[in-house]
């Protein structure tokens, strides 16, 4: 089965690392492990995906929807959405 959803959390930079990337990354795939949404949604560790200078970097597809700066702090926020 393909996913429908399709999360990438920049996590294998060195920028992203000293901004808490393996914590965003962390705490997205616990909420997928939550959800019971599995194998529908995929969170996926990337390198980089453009927005270094910006802090940790995520993008939802198919919506194409794209944050920076991301902290732990916004997960849930963006999970929901």
């Amino acid at each position: 089965m393909l996913p429908q959803r399709h999360v990438f959390v920049c996590n294998q930079g060195k920028s992203c690392a000293k901004v808490g990337s393996a914590e965003v990354y962390a705490k997205f795939r616990a909420l997928l492990k939550e959800s019971g949404l599995k194998p529908g949604t995929m969170v996926t560790g990337c390198g980089s995906i453009g927005f270094c200078d910006r802090g940790v970097a995520v993008a939802v597809y198919p919506e194409q929807v794209w944050y920076s700066r991301v902290t732990v702090d916004d997960v849930d926020e963006i999970w929901r959405e």
